[in-house]
């Protein structure tokens, strides 16, 4: 059977709180990268299709900063930018 969002996708929405999807340690202390409240759309995208070809369950409950999970979401979104040339494409529209 091929992929179906309703069963092979995360049940939880592209909301997330008003957060930092990284925390890079300094030497001036923590520094906070992105912010998650723009969603995380292409990590989801991404996740989901990963979990799918593994065989794997998705998660039903949107999973908290800091573990292991959310760095997975925040990781497949920069995936799915495709850097460079696939932020140069969005520009030249």
């Amino acid at each position: 059977m091929g992929f179906l969002p309703s069963s092979n996708g995360f049940g939880f929405d592209n909301s997330w709180p008003d957060q930092p999807s990284w925390v890079l340690t300094t030497p001036l202390g923590p520094l906070g990268v992105g912010n998650d409240s723009g969603g995380l759309c292409g990590g989801m995208v991404f996740g989901a299709m990963d979990h799918f070809l593994a065989a794997r369950p998705t998660l039903a409950a949107r999973p908290p900063a800091g573990t292991a999970m959310h760095a997975f979401l925040v990781r497949r979104l920069v995936d799915s930018w495709h850097l460079p040339s696939g932020v140069a494409r969005y520009y030249r529209g």
